[in-house]
């Protein structure tokens, strides 16, 4: 079975609840409760970035979440400011003791981290199913 939220396909095998933020992203927790999966949505810069980096920082240090998800199926451009922000992003999480990981990363994407070696920073799986039977097989 396969729960939809917002056109935006979530993965079968853990996904429990689903909470819309505007038009930006959705989340939704796992339920092992260890992992929260973003949805952004659109262009990614730092001003789209502000919309969820509140809600991001929380799922790791009050949640307690291990491990921040950011399948990026519904961005469709991403610029050198959403990078910086990401970037940004991945030492606030990682400054906590989680993980940040990215999956379904487009083309434009994955070249702008190529052109950056950003790709070897990242942690980045083709799908949510990828980074699940990844997990799966390190467990």
């Amino acid at each position: 079975m396969t729960l939809t939220s917002n056109s935006l396909s979530l993965s079968p095998q853990s996904v429990v609840d689903s909470f819309s933020k505007g038009s930006f992203y959705n989340f939704a927790f796992t339920m092992d409760n260890k992992i929260a999966i973003f949805h952004p949505t659109g262009i990614f810069d730092n001003i789209k970035y502000l919309e969820f980096r509140d809600d991001l920082i929380k799922s790791v240090t009050e949640e307690k979440k291990e491990i921040a998800l950011l399948d990026f199926t519904g961005i469709t451009f991403m610029d050198s400011a959403g990078l910086g922000s990401l970037v940004l992003l991945l030492k606030a999480v990682r400054s906590h003791g989680a993980k940040m990981v990215l999956c379904h990363v487009n083309e434009q994407v994955q070249m702008l981290f190529e052109l950056t070696n950003m790709d070897k920073v990242f942690e980045i799986f083709p799908t949510q199913a990828d980074f699940f039977a990844h997990r799966g097989a390190k467990s």
